[in-house]
């Protein structure tokens, strides 16, 4: 049970995106999931491994959805349920694992979503599918991760193994 929801009823139909906003790049993305990968981190504490900023906010040269996605990776993801009333706290809603086995989801805000956060434990297979299926189809990723790749506050060799799927 996370905020009401419960049995097959994964999300509240008020609750849903209505349509599709795309903005420019904002640099302020970048500022907003520091911020909050640093709150995750301090719920998560010694069970976070590390936090990944994924998805069309990233990447500069495209137009996103104004919305934050965030994927930390844990340890146990079976500690990560008793946290969720410190993730509610912090204005998300708990989505338990909404359709993707092994993943617990969150959204910040009810009215207007601004962040999102896919949490898997780590060796899930989902987190190369989040973080690198795109990339596989998709020349201006694949322009992205050659910058991705040779930026100090990626784990590189991490990075390289998902994008050759190993």
């Amino acid at each position: 049970d996370c905020f009401g929801y419960k049995g097959n009823h994964m999300i509240d139909p008020d609750e849903k995106l209505k349509y599709v906003e795309l903005k420019e790049y904002n640099p302020e993305w970048s500022r907003l999931f520091t911020e909050a990968a640093n709150e995750i981190k301090s719920i998560l504490q010694e069970n976070c491994i590390e936090i990944h900023h994924m998805g069309s906010t990233v990447i500069p040269t495209i137009y996103a959805k104004p919305i934050v996605d965030v994927l930390p990776i844990v340890k146990d993801i079976n500690r990560v349920d008793a946290l969720n009333s410190k993730f509610e706290a912090l204005g998300y809603v708990c989505m338990g694992e909404y359709g993707i086995t092994g993943r617990r989801f969150y959204w910040k805000s009810k009215l207007k979503r601004t962040h999102n956060i896919h949490l898997f434990e780590e060796g899930a297979s989902e987190i190369s599918r989040h973080l690198y299926g795109l990339i596989r189809k998709n020349p201006t990723y694949h322009r992205f991760i050659s910058i991705a790749l040779s930026s100090d506050s990626i784990n590189t060799q991490r990075t390289q193994n998902a994008f050759n799927g190993q």
